[in-house]
């Protein structure tokens, strides 16, 4: 069985020789994994660095290993960034679940124009979603953890971003372009996929992301939900770019031993 990567966050926890994993984090290899001395893991910090580590001591509320190597991961390129309309509170959390396994390296939330979602209660909740991306980054084995944010306005933060990339808008009565013949030949530094509330955008929505350069595509006939559209979107990205030929994170797989 592969584990998950387990973060130790606090970078004061390092040293040359040993990652100290502590609190909420090593009951969860404890209690649920049923870590042991022995155990070969893969560690990191979130933020694009690995750790190939042997478990070697095993307390109450700490879990220590001991360093074998150290790699650094750069960030992909593209770097796919999902501007996702607020929905209900289990669809979102599918959407960011979803966002975190097909590799979308950050998720930011918006209220549409057309809906009556309060933002305080949006608000509310980013702390929980954060803590769903985390968890689901670990089990993805991703070495970057994928990060969620709100946003006021998606459209001033996408007229600010547009030189670093291409942004597209999804939306089911566009006829003429789609998704993957307008990506460009070469991986540009940023690809944003904009995706609707249920219903979708209106039309007047979809003309101001144009406006500031976004643009509207379609994903073939079928029509798909607001909480799998960006996951799917951001898969076609990654095969189109060759991402997911590559194997950085199949190293130091671990099996438990034998009991």
């Amino acid at each position: 069985m592969s584990l998950p990567i387990f973060y130790a966050l606090d970078t004061e926890s390092k040293n040359p020789r040993n990652l100290i994993f502590e609190g909420e984090e090593a009951h969860h290899m404890i209690r649920s994994f049923r870590i042991r001395v022995g155990d070969k893991i893969l560690g990191g910090d979130g933020d694009g660095t690995l750790y190939g580590l042997t478990i070697s001591k095993i307390g109450k509320d700490s879990v220590i290993g001991n360093i074998h190597w150290v790699k650094k991961v750069d960030q992909e390129r593209p770097r796919i960034c999902l501007y996702q309309a607020v929905s209900e509170s289990r669809k979102m959390e599918e959407a960011i679940r979803s966002a975190a396994e097909t590799g979308i390296a950050s998720v930011f939330t918006f209220i549409p124009k057309r809906s009556c979602k309060d933002r305080e209660k949006i608000l509310g909740k980013l702390e929980r979603w954060k803590k769903i991306a985390k968890e689901a980054s670990k089990v993805a084995r991703r070495a970057w953890a994928l990060d969620v944010d709100f946003i006021e306005n998606p459209l001033s933060d996408l007229a600010s971003g547009k030189e670093e990339g291409i942004s597209f808008v999804f939306w089911e009565e566009e006829t003429e372009k789609s998704f993957t013949n307008s990506l460009p030949e070469v991986a540009p530094f940023r690809v944003d996929i904009i995706i609707g509330p249920e219903g979708g955008f209106s039309s007047e929505e979809v003309r101001r992301f144009k406006e500031v350069g976004c643009m509207s595509v379609l994903l073939g006939d079928l029509i798909l939900r607001t909480e799998s559209a960006g996951s799917y979107a951001a898969m076609l990205v990654r095969h189109h770019y060759g991402l997911l030929e590559r194997g950085d994170l199949r190293i130091w797989q671990n099996t438990h031993p034998s009991r």
